[in-house]
């Protein structure tokens, strides 16, 4: 494709369309620099419209200079106030910029323009998350699940639930996501967590023994192994975990804390 659009360049040096097309091709070949140069090329070319500083917002954004993805998709927004995934944008550029309450009110915008996309309100989910509204954040992935059966959806959920201490819906929720993805290490991790939290201590090692099953190395599932273990008073074993996770992940803070608390335990 890139050929054909190059050849349609060469045809017609003057008309935008040509650029606009290689511009689309290097955005889909993670080809960024090159998308701009030639999205940049269409707009001296041509008359400029929302879609396209879209575009090249969005190769910003995948370049990680947020500036200047934020003002495309401004500019985006401002040749058409109801482009709802500019707006999305936005709101996406915000969340990395740490400034949550712009990102809710873009994405609130995304949603009010389109309110049957999924992806919207995973954002709006997640954004609510980093502004502690737990409450909204559960509403926003169910809304997603109503949308379509998305296994990160009910992760994420099941998370919130946790932090909301809705420790059985949020196992009904990991259950749920393991039949879609049984594989999906978090979801034995944060079900173990809940389960934990409901002292339903063994079923949750259960559940730890089956995350580092699938993948062996993985810090978080000792760690919480080792905070459950040292709950069952098997000290040794706990540290044993601790130290496991801290050797996967040498600057866990939490897991050398558990380590140093039980090691003094152990000496006492």
């Amino acid at each position: 494709a890139l050929k054909d659009y190059n050849k349609m360049i060469k045809l017609s040096p003057k008309d935008d369309l040509g650029y606009i097309y290689k511009g689309d091709v290097l955005l889909e070949l993670d080809r960024y620099e090159d998308a701009i140069k030639a999205y940049n090329k269409a707009v001296k070319l041509g008359e400029a419209y929302d879609g396209l500083y879209n575009a090249i917002g969005s190769a910003f954004y995948n370049l990680e200079k947020y500036d200047d993805a934020l003002s495309n998709f401004l500019k985006a927004i401002e040749l058409n106030p109801k482009h709802a995934r500019a707006n999305y944008n936005c709101a996406r550029v915000y969340l990395k910029l740490d400034e949550y309450k712009k990102a809710l009110r873009y994405v609130d915008r995304a949603i009010f323009i389109n309110e049957s996309c999924q992806d919207f309100y995973s954002l709006r989910g997640r954004i609510n998350e980093c502004l502690k509204d737990f409450e909204g954040a559960e509403n926003d992935y169910t809304q997603v699940l109503l949308i379509c059966a998305d296994d990160d959806a009910y992760l994420q959920r099941a998370r919130v639930r946790c932090s909301l201490e809705k420790y059985v819906e949020a196992i009904e929720d990991c259950d749920e996501g393991l039949r879609i993805n049984p594989k999906k290490v978090d979801f034995y991790i944060t079900r173990g967590d809940a389960k934990d939290e409901l002292e339903d201590y063994q079923s949750a090692i259960d559940d730890y023994n089956m995350a580092l099953e699938l993948s062996p190395n993985e810090a978080t599932a000792f760690n919480l192994r080792g905070v459950t273990k040292e709950k069952m008073n098997n000290l040794q074993e706990a540290y044993n975990d601790f130290k496991k996770a801290v050797e996967f992940s040498p600057k866990y803070k939490a897991a050398i804390n558990n380590m140093e608390r039980v090691e003094e335990k152990l000496s006492m």
